[in-house]
C-alpha cells in the first residue's frame, strides 16, 4: 500500500528469504522493527498485511505520545525493577529491607518477561498461578497468601506507572484486583498486658508500656528521642512516621510518670527515649524479647501492633472520643482505616441505641403501638 510521504513504510530486506517484513517509521529518531518479532510469530507466516497493521499501531502510539523503541521493548521486568529501586532511593524511602525483599520477589516471579508483553490477561494469569504454587519456611509447605500476591502486584504495577513516566514505556495495563480480607482483630486487656510486660526484659517493658499508653508503631516508640519529648509543655512531637508528623499532649497519669522515669534513666551521648545501656534498641532485639515474653506468658501469635486496636477502641468506646480525635492521637488518615481497629464497634453502637430507645421511652414511645380492631374488618391476601 502507498503510504504518503512521512507516515512510514513496510519494507523486506532484499538479503532476506520471503516472509521477513520491517516496518519503519520516524519518532525522534528512525525505528526499524521486525514484524515477526513484534507480533511473536514465524518469519514464514508474517504477511505484508501484519506488516501494515503493525505500522498503523505504532503511527498511534506516536500520536499519542507513546512510542516505545525496540531497545524498550525488550526492556525485561528485572531491569524495570532495579531502574525504580534506583529511583526510590533517589526519592527517599522508610523502610528499604522491606523493598529489597519485595523487588527481590517479583523478580524471582516475573524478573524474565518483557514489559511491553505484560497485559491485563498475563497478570491475571501469574496472580492465578502464585495463587496456586507453595514455599517453604522452616520445613513447612505454605500456600502463597493472597496478600502477598497482591503487594507483589502493588509493586509491579508503581514501577510499570514509573517507566511509563520516566522511560516512555506504554501506560500500565489494568491490574487485576484482588480481594483481601487479613485485618486483624486482636487487641489487648489490662491483665493480658501485664502478663507479657512482666516477662519482658529492661528496657522492652517500658517500651511496651508506652506502646500500650499511646497506641502508637513500635518503630515509633523505638525511634522516639528526648528532642520530641516537651516535660515543661506536656507534649511529645512525632516529626516522621508512616502518616506524617502529629503532636500529642501528656496528661498526669501513667504516661507523664513513664516518661520521668525514662528521664533518670537516661544515657549521655545517647538521643533517645529507650535505649540499652547507651544503645538503641533494634528492632531484633526487641522482636526477639517480645516473641520469647508472649510465648511464656501463653500469648503467642500476640503482636505490638495490637496495642493500636487497644488504645483506639479505648479512646473511642471506652472514654467517648470523638472519631477525629482518636484517629489524631493513634495515627490514622482515613476513616476506613480507623475503621478497622475499632473491632468493638458493636458495644459502641449498642450504647448509642439504648439511649436512642430511652429518649423515646422518655417520650412515651415504650412499646409498638397496636392499633388493630378485635372486631374490626380483616385485612385480606394481597392479589397478584
Amino acid at each position: 500500500m502507498k503510504r504518503p510521504r512521512g507516515f512510514g513504510r513496510v519494507y523486506r530486506r532484499p538479503n532476506r528469504p520471503d516472509g521477513h517484513w520491517y516496518v519503519y517509521w520516524y519518532a525522534k529518531g528512525d525505528h526499524h522493527e521486525s514484524v515477526a518479532k513484534a507480533l511473536g510469530k514465524p518469519h514464514d507466516q508474517v504477511t505484508e498485511r501484519d506488516a501494515e497493521r503493525l505500522l498503523d499501531l505504532r503511527l498511534k502510539q506516536k500520536l499519542k505520545g507513546e512510542v516505545v523503541s525496540v531497545r524498550r521493548h525488550r526492556l525485561t521486568v528485572a531491569q524495570l525493577l532495579d531502574a525504580y529501586r534506583a529511583h526510590l532511593d533517589v526519592k527517599g524511602i522508610k523502610n528499604a529491607k522491606d523493598a529489597d525483599a519485595v523487588v527481590r520477589a517479583v523478580k524471582t516471579w516475573a524478573g524474565g518477561l518483557s514489559v511491553t508483553s505484560l497485559t491485563r490477561e498475563k497478570l491475571t494469569a501469574l496472580a492465578q498461578d502464585l495463587l496456586r504454587r507453595e514455599y517453604v519456611v522452616k520445613g513447612a509447605r505454605r500456600p502463597y497468601s493472597r496478600g502477598t500476591v497482591k503487594v507483589r502486584l502493588g509493586t509491579l504495577h508503581a514501577a510499570m506507572a514509573y517507566g511509563h513516566d520516566e522511560l516512555g514505556l506504554p501506560p500500565p495495563p489494568r491490574f487485576p484486583a484482588l480481594k483481601v480480607d487479613n485485618a486483624r482483630t486482636g487487641f489487648f486487656d489490662l491483665d493480658e498486658f501485664r502478663m507479657i510486660a512482666g516477662q519482658l526484659p529492661d528496657p522492652a517493658d517500658d517500651l511496651a508500656f508506652f506502646g500500650y499508653l499511646t497506641g502508637w508503631r513500635v518503630s515509633e516508640c523505638r525511634q522516639l528521642a528526648w528532642d520530641r519529648v516537651d516535660l515543661p509543655h506536656a507534649s511529645l512531637r512525632l516529626d516522621e512516621s508512616k502518616t506524617g508528623g502529629r503532636v500529642r499532649p501528656i496528661v498526669e497519669g501513667a504516661l507523664l510518670g513513664l516518661l520521668r522515669k525514662r528521664w533518670r534513666l537516661r544515657a549521655i551521648g545517647c538521643p533517645f527515649v529507650f535505649h540499652r545501656a547507651g544503645r538503641p534498641v533494634s528492632d531484633t532485639w526487641f522482636g526477639t524479647a517480645w516473641r520469647k515474653a508472649c510465648a511464656t506468658a501463653g500469648l503467642a501469635g500476640r503482636r505490638f501492633h495490637d496495642f493500636r486496636r487497644t488504645a483506639y477502641n479505648d479512646f473511642v468506646s471506652h472514654a467517648g472520643v470523638d472519631l477525629v480525635t482518636s484517629m489524631e492521637l493513634t495515627g490514622h488518615k482515613s476513616l476506613s482505616v480507623a475503621r478497622r481497629y475499632n473491632v468493638v464497634e458493636e458495644k459502641r453502637m449498642r450504647r448509642a441505641l439504648e439511649a436512642v430507645a430511652r429518649f423515646r421511652e422518655a417520650q412515651g414511645l415504650s412499646e409498638y403501638p397496636d392499633n388493630s380492631r378485635a372486631d374490626g374488618p380483616k385485612a385480606g391476601p394481597i392479589s397478584q
